[in-house]
């Protein structure tokens, strides 16, 4: 078995995490975009996986909502934490 299948996310509605980006950040501007973007930030928070789901998306430079956090917020953590 690998991460993802024990993700608190396993078998949801993906689209959630994958919000559309406008300028000024995710969710900003659009409709229901933050509150979808805090329903994913919300199951990310119980999720028993978060730290895997984080590096995951770090290493692949992925968009969207991993680890609890977006696309910005992944790079500053990244760059404080010395992974890229």
């Amino acid at each position: 078995m690998i991460w993802q299948d024990f993700a608190a996310c396993a078998g949801m509605d993906i689209n959630m995490f994958f919000p559309r980006e406008s300028i000024g950040g995710p969710g900003k501007g659009l409709t229901g975009e933050k509150e979808r973007i805090n329903t994913a930030r919300r199951i990310c928070e119980r999720c028993s996986v978060r730290q895997d789901c984080l590096e995951f998306a770090i290493g692949t430079d992925s968009t969207g909502i991993w680890g609890g956090m977006d696309t910005a917020e992944r790079k500053r953590y990244a760059i404080a934490n010395d992974l890229i």
